[in-house]
């Protein structure tokens, strides 16, 4: 864990706007966090300090404890989360409270419930991809043994709700997470905002023109199909390996990112281990395909699919999640139904045999990033609700007396 204070460009003022950020570094969270941080960085009112929930340190005592692994990860994450933002200062005898925060933002719920008296008198957003009770519904595609649903009880369903409604903004990246928390936990709809996940389009972006094109022209090319996905089988690696086996296989490459690929080879399919977030050569790779294809079984989102539409790919996704939400059917991308094998095969067999379409929609897929997808646009959006609610705090701690 890190926890970091960075003052904005401007020497430090009452103007100056306080703010604390508890962002978990996992999964597609930790590039979405890298970009989030940098842009604020470039704030002259903002001062903002922030800490990086990495579960883990190494040599730690919490990790030299004989305690379960998800256990130890748990209480790190706890440590972590109130060592970086202390605790709050509630004056004796009076209604006032010294807090070094004018507003905090999170990026799990889990997280928030850690620090309950901080967020009671702090006014508090968090941005998120899920609900726990989303996730314990997808269950079975995480391989958490029945972890998550043994363990959402009815206690803990009702401890969430009590955090979702001391929450002052609850941020969604799909319309699919806002309903759950309309819904599910009973959260005020004009608390709740749909904001789907950014990234930087100045490092993800298209190939020089026609260099897509120039490709194909090469002796004895063939369009080439990307996938990238951490936990290959939860992404539906298996469904588009067996497509390629028996349909794609001289008609196309195929390009795997993966951290746990499958033991397998054939000529034209090739597996990459060894990249990680942000790698350039990620980048080159999404530059010289023409399809980017995802059908998973089960996701919350998919950054990665945001990634290829930016470079000017053509997405194939699965509708499950908020994943669905990313593409425009039949205009930046395809979206079909997880498991659909004929689906993804029809949509595969479309791209490739008609380049023109695959290129055009391609086109269409960078626009839709910089219309939805701007790194800069969500963050500006983002820092204009929380200077609203440190407005919000300070007009009221102004209007307070205190009591002596």
């Amino acid at each position: 864990m890190t926890s970091t204070r960075l003052a904005g460009r401007s020497a430090a003022s009452d103007t100056q706007y306080r703010f604390g950020f508890v962002l978990q570094q996992v999964l597609g969270w930790v590039s979405v966090n890298q970009i989030l941080k940098r842009l604020i960085q470039e704030e002259g009112d903002v001062d903002s300090t922030w800490n990086e929930v990495t579960y883990v340190q190494a040599g730690g005592f919490i990790e030299r404890l004989p305690l379960p692994r998800p256990l130890q990860g748990a209480l790190r994450g706890m440590a972590q989360t109130r060592k970086g933002l202390g605790a709050p200062l509630i004056l004796p005898g009076t209604q006032r409270v010294a807090s070094r925060y004018d507003a905090l933002l999170f990026n799990s719920p889990n997280l928030c419930r850690i620090v309950p008296d901080l967020i009671e008198h702090t006014p508090t957003a968090l941005v998120t991809d899920v609900t726990p009770k989303q996730l314990a519904g997808l269950e079975r595609y995480y391989g958490k043994l029945g972890v998550l649903q043994r363990n959402y009880t009815q206690r803990k369903h009702r401890a969430y709700k009590r955090v979702y409604q001391r929450l002052r903004l609850i941020i969604c990246w799909s319309e699919w997470v806002r309903q759950s928390l309309l819904q599910d936990y009973g959260v005020p709809g004009e608390r709740v905002l749909v904001m789907p996940a950014s990234i930087d389009l100045t490092r993800w972006t298209p190939p020089s023109a026609g260099a897509r094109q120039a490709l194909l022209t090469r002796p004895g090319a063939l369009p080439r199909i990307l996938f990238v996905g951490g936990d290959f089988a939860r992404k539906g690696g298996p469904q588009l390996l067996e497509w390629f086996f028996t349909r794609g296989q001289g008609r196309c490459e195929l390009h795997i990112v993966t951290r746990t690929p499958p033991n397998v080879s054939a000529p034209g399919l090739r597996v990459h281990t060894d990249l990680e977030t942000d790698d350039p050569r990620l980048i080159q790779f999404y530059h010289e395909s023409h399809i980017f294809a995802l059908p998973s079984l089960a996701d919350c989102y998919s950054v990665a699919s945001i990634e290829a539409m930016a470079t000017g790919l053509p997405v194939i996704i699965a509708d499950v999640g908020g994943a669905g939400e990313i593409v425009t059917n039949g205009l930046d991308g395809y979206s079909i139904e997880p498991g659909d094998d004929a689906a993804l095969a029809r949509r595969l067999n479309e791209l490739i045999s008609d380049p023109i379409r695959a290129f055009t929609m391609g086109e269409a897929a960078r626009q839709t990033a910089e219309r939805r997808f701007d790194a800069r646009n969500f963050t500006s959006a983002l820092l204009g609700h929380m200077k609203a609610l440190a407005g919000e705090r300070r007009a009221h701690l102004a209007d307070t007396p205190t009591r002596r």
